[in-house]
């Protein structure tokens, strides 16, 4: 079987003043705020095949809760390898993707 190689980056930038930090970071040395959580791309991956998340970027309606605890998160890519938490949904709440948003931006008003 083939195997897959990537790289996996040891440090990203901070989201407040983009001085980098390591991984394991929880605050910024630089500014000192809070990091978001992130984790390396490998545990995405297992999460996506354990059905923990779910691709969305084709936009959707998002099935959960309404209360805080029910909350959703949301995740980019923030280096190689690395994905970082950048926000939270709940339930109800529906997903337009890029490609349906630019089309239809002038409807915004």
């Amino acid at each position: 079987m083939p195997s897959i190689e990537y790289e996996i980056d040891n440090e990203t930038p901070c989201s407040n003043c983009h001085s980098m930090v390591s991984l394991d970071a929880k605050i910024c040395s630089s500014c000192k705020t809070e990091l978001q959580p992130r984790f390396q791309i490998d545990e995405l991956v297992s999460m996506f095949f354990n059905q923990e998340i779910v691709d969305i970027r084709g936009g959707g309606f998002v099935i959960g809760g309404h209360d805080k605890d029910d909350d959703i998160p949301m995740i980019a890519p923030v280096g190689k390898g690395v994905i970082q938490l950048v926000g939270m949904m709940q339930g109800g709440e529906f997903v337009v993707n890029n490609v349906s948003a630019r089309k239809n931006f002038d409807l915004c008003g």
